[in-house]
């Protein structure tokens, strides 16, 4: 693989997967150069004592001039709204994607405004951890890269986003973009949602004069941990892809009903079924 050296690629965003992408980049791929910009001044600072980056550009039209390739790592409606309102210039480069979670509203947007360097990509990979604290470069390793592009996308373009993937440290993985966000309304968004309205019930638990933090067991710091998310990045993920979510929750809605029921119905049988408790020796 060589069509990425001596590219500039440009990383608009600097939080924990935009951090870490540079990061990675600068190690696997020492012939690329890296270039990036985040609405705090701090972690361009950052990211330029550490090495991390090679040049830091004063706004986001200065990092898409001086960039070959364009990376948005940004929340969803800010990934649509930069390739909406920066077409002009961004169709200008080699390749235009991101490493949003949900692909079909940034795969619609870029179809409708007419892009063929737009590839979207999702990196599995990422913590609750924010800034530059959780940059790692290593935090791609062996992780699925998601990608998939627009019907006109250039052969170009996808060629160059899976060479950035591997660079990372990652596998490439086609998907379109429905299957990816219905899969994900699941896997992902459920999740987030559970755990935010778990934190938020025992946020309301009465301490009855001994301090809750003791009842705060293991699986329940384990189920709550992306609680500590940034709330807007959550917000957008889970807003973005509002329609595969309410039927993924409507599904375990259903799910947990009949949980419920065996509960009040006394039904041991039902509940163990429900939840696949089987005994393993008295269960048939």
């Amino acid at each position: 693989m060589g069509n990425l050296d001596g590219k500039t690629v440009g990383i608009l965003g600097l939080g924990q997967v935009g951090g870490s992408l540079a990061w990675a980049l600068k190690v696997n791929r020492p012939n690329i150069k890296t270039a990036a910009f985040d609405l705090k001044p701090g972690l361009m600072i950052e990211a330029a004592e550490k090495k991390i980056v090679d040049q830091t550009a004063p706004d986001a039209a200065g990092l898409v001039e001086i960039a070959d390739i364009v990376v948005i790592a940004l929340p969803i409606g800010d990934i649509v709204e930069v390739i909406t309102r920066m077409a002009p210039a961004l169709k200008q480069k080699e390749l235009v994607t991101d490493v949003g979670s949900v692909m079909r509203v940034i795969v619609a947007a870029a179809e409708q405004v007419g892009y063929t360097n737009y590839v979207s990509g999702h990196p599995l990979a990422g913590t609750e951890k924010r800034g530059s604290e959780a940059w790692k470069g290593t935090l791609f390793v062996g992780s699925d890269y998601f990608m998939t592009a627009p019907a006109a996308a250039d052969p170009h373009s996808l060629e160059l986003l899976r060479e950035l993937i591997v660079g990372a440290g990652a596998n490439s993985v086609e998907v379109r973009a429905i299957a990816h966000d219905l899969a994900f309304a699941t896997t992902s968004n459920v999740p987030h949602v559970l755990a935010f309205c778990l934190k938020r019930a025992y946020d309301r638990l009465s301490d009855s004069g001994t301090d809750k933090r003791r009842f705060a067991c293991p699986s329940f710091r384990g189920a709550t941990r992306v609680a500590a998310s940034d709330p807007e990045m959550v917000f957008q993920m889970l807003w973005h892809n509002r329609e595969y979510l309410a039927g993924a929750l409507r599904s375990l809605a259903g799910e947990l009903e009949i949980v419920r029921g065996a509960l009040i119905k006394n039904d041991p049988e039902t509940f163990r079924q429900a939840l696949g408790l089987y005994n393993g020796r008295d269960w048939k």
